[in-house]
């Protein structure tokens, strides 16, 4: 039975015993012979009400339990995915490096290019 339907059936069952058991109380000649009858419904009531709570509480526990073993889950899969962030942010820096330092040789590649353009028209003008 699916944990739903089994709440609804408690709860029904339980409110009909308290129902039938307060219909006992307030109909009842009170020298007749039901209290007994009275006190069994309310027994049923008081059972259905903690087995109800047992069972509610231990669909709980494995409730939490599973979203306690999600959470570790996440935790690691937010750790890797820092970590990965921390080796892209250092390989982004080392490549930024190297970029500066090929732009620095193409300007000082093109400087000493100008240089030899100079030269070779100034010995070209000679």
């Amino acid at each position: 039975m699916k944990a739903k339907q089994r709440e609804w059936l408690i709860l029904i069952v339980g409110a009909a015993a308290l129902v039938t058991s307060l219909l006992l109380y307030f109909l009842q000649d009170p020298l007749s012979g039901f209290a007994w009858l009275k006190n069994a419904f309310l027994a049923l009531a008081f059972a259905l009400f903690v087995g109800y709570n047992w069972l509610s509480l231990r669909e709980l526990k494995a409730a939490v339990a599973g979203l306690e073993a999600d959470k570790q889950d996440l935790n690691q899969q937010l750790e890797k995915a820092q970590e990965e962030k921390a080796t892209a942010e250092g390989e982004r820096q080392e490549a930024q490096k190297q970029q500066a330092a090929t732009q620095e040789k193409l300007e000082e590649m093109e400087k000493k290019c100008r240089a030899l353009e100079d030269k070779l028209s100034q010995g070209n003008d000679s």
